[in-house]
Formats: structure tokens, C-alpha cells, sequence
């Protein structure tokens, strides 16, 4: 399966490939996009619960920036997750000032909605953010480096 990167208008889902988002946006700079407080308010991965995303959160690749379009994340959530877990409030981006027109368009998946989802991704960092601080404290002996170890 496509990955595919979704949005709701008016009632109709309209998704695009990420992998032709890519394509499209291959003139674009590269910037540095500081992380919103929206971003961690929110939710865009529908009714999956946080731990399908830890492994994916923690081995994301932060040297690949991320597509940005209307202050929406359209690929990179586990990257900027990453990010954010280590501190980090910018991120390299590309931001896309228009998207080509959609591949798919139809109604919205009951699976893809957030509704009723109690989580959102501040959460997700707190949890990535405990496995890093977890790996240094066995990388540590349990200890911080700097009480002289």
C-alpha cells in the first residue's frame, strides 16, 4: 500500500501519494520549520493506538526534512516526534505552497478518523522522550555523567 498523506474539506477526503508529493516538491529549499503547539494538540493518525508508532518514533531518520503544507505535517510525524523528544523545536522542512490535484478523493474512513481518540501526538513525545531518557540511564549505569563517571 501507497502511503498517502490525507486531508478533510468540506466532507470529502482528498488524499495524495506522498512519494509523488516528493517529486512535486523537488525544487523547493530546504528551511528549518519550527514545530507549532497545533502540531502537538493534535492527532492524524487515526484510530491507531501510540504504540503502533514507538518503533517508527525512535528509529526516524532526522537528517531527512519534512513536507509541510498549510502549517500541516504531510510527511514526517515520527521525525518530528524524534525531534521533539530530544529537545529540538525546529526541523528541516520542505513547505509546499500548493498540492497538485488529489489521487483519490471519496468520504472520510471511519479508521482514519481521530474521533473519540484520547490521545494526541504531545503524548507520543512523552513517551518517546521516557525510551531516550531510559537508554541513557543504562548507557549510564544508571547514573548521570555529571556526577564525574
Amino acid at each position: 500500500m501507497n502511503h498517502m498523506y490525507s486531508t478533510v474539506k468540506e466532507g470529502v477526503r482528498r488524499s495524495w501519494n506522498v512519494e509523488k508529493l516528493w517529486d512535486f516538491s523537488n525544487a523547493i529549499e530546504v528551511s528549518s520549520w519550527e514545530v507549532t503547539e497545533e502540531f502537538l494538540d493534535s492527532w492524524s493518525w487515526g484510530q491507531n493506538h501510540p504504540s503502533q508508532h514507538i518503533d517508527r518514533c525512535l528509529s526516524a531518520d532526522l537528517s531527512y526534512p519534512i513536507l509541510i503544507h498549510e502549517g500541516k505535517i504531510v510527511d514526517g510525524c515520527h521525525r518530528v516526534i524524534k525531534a521533539l523528544a530530544q529537545g529540538n523545536t525546529h526541523i528541516p522542512a520542505k513547505v509546499l505552497t500548493d498540492l497538485p490535484d488529489p489521487d483519490e478523493e471519496g468520504s472520510v474512513l471511519e479508521e482514519e478518523s481521530s474521533q473519540g481518540v484520547v490521545w494526541n501526538y504531545r503524548d507520543m513525545v512523552e513517551v518517546v522522550g521516557a525510551f531516550f531518557e531510559y537508554q541513557k540511564r543504562i548507557e549510564y549505569g544508571f547514573r548521570h555523567p555529571i556526577d564525574g563517571i
